[in-house]
C-alpha cells in the first residue's frame, strides 16, 4: 500500500489551522480548479467527527463521485478522513498538528490502494502518486495563505 508524507509549517495558531483544514468552503475553492463540486452531505461550515461530503468531478475521462468522511478526531491535534465510493480500494488521510512558538506544523500522511493489481501499481507509478502529492501541496499552500493572512476571517465562523 503506497504511503505519502508531507510536512508544512504554517505561521498561525494551531486552532485556526486545524479549522481551516476542515473548512468545506476552503475545500470547495480548491476543488474549483479541479472541476469538482460538492453535491450533498455537509456542504458548508467546518467538518466534525462523522460528517461527510459527497463530491463529483471528472477523472479518467468519466464523471465520478466520491465521499469523504471524518472517521476520527482529537481536536486540535489530529483527524483522519477516508474516501469511500471511488476508484481507490482504500484511501485514508491522517492530519497531525503540532503547535510551535511561531505557528503550527502540519503533517499529512496518506495511505491508499488502487484496484486492479499490477495495472493499479503501474497507474500509481505513472501518475497517481504525483497527482496526489501535487493536490496536497496546492491544498496546503492555500491553507497557509488563508491562515497567515486575513482571508481566514471571511470563511471561519
Amino acid at each position: 500500500m503506497p504511503e505519502l508524507h508531507l510536512t508544512t509549517v504554517i505561521h498561525a495558531p494551531i486552532s485556526r489551522v486545524f479549522d481551516l483544514t476542515r473548512c468545506v468552503s476552503l475545500h470547495k475553492r480548491h476543488f474549483e480548479h479541479h472541476n469538482i463540486v460538492a453535491l450533498n452531505g455537509k456542504t458548508s461550515g467546518i467538518l466534525e467527527i462523522r460528517d461527510y461530503t459527497r463530491w463529483e468531478g471528472k477523472a479518467g475521462g468519466r464523471k465520478r463521485q466520491f465521499i469523504m468522511d471524518i472517521a476520527e478526531m482529537d481536536k486540535p491535534n489530529f483527524y483522519r478522513d477516508e474516501m469511500r465510493k471511488d476508484f481507490f480500494e482504500s484511501f485514508q488521510h491522517e492530519h497531525y498538528f503540532r503547535g510551535i512558538d511561531n505557528g503550527t506544523i502540519v503533517i499529512d500522511q496518506i495511505k491508499y490502494q488502487l484496484p486492479h493489481g499490477i495495472i493499479g501499481k503501474m497507474i500509481n507509478k505513472a501518475c497517481a502518486e504525483k497527482y496526489i502529492m501535487q493536490y496536497l501541496k496546492e491544498r496546503n499552500n492555500m491553507i497557509k495563505e488563508y491562515a497567515e493572512g486575513n482571508n481566514w476571517r471571511a470563511i471561519l465562523p
